[in-house]
């Protein structure tokens, strides 16, 4: 449970930033580095699903694509899609 309060804490900090910076004037010079993020949005739980996630992933996902990232986003996957999409996005970043 604490895990999951700090990773959503993490979450909205990090999503509130985005969204502030949007607000921002864009860079007029082209980032010469590469920008990758792995966005994850898990919440068709069996017992208990949560509609937010999925939408929120949408949003954070939308946001860092406007900022120049390459976004690999996933939504409501299993412990193996995940493990791939964590190890894709390892070989991403590596180049």
């Amino acid at each position: 449970m604490k895990t999951t309060a700090a990773f959503l804490f993490f979450f909205v900090a990090f999503a509130s930033y985005l969204f502030a910076q949007r607000g921002m004037k864009t860079i007029e010079q082209p980032i010469s580095e590469k920008r990758v993020a792995l966005v994850i949005g898990n919440g068709a739980y069996k017992e208990s699903p949560l509609k937010n996630p999925t939408n929120d992933a949408n949003a954070i996902a939308s946001v860092l694509k406007e900022l120049g990232f390459k976004v690999l986003s996933k939504t409501n996957v299993n412990q193996k899609d995940l493990k791939r999409a964590i190890r894709e996005f390892g070989q991403e970043i590596k180049g």
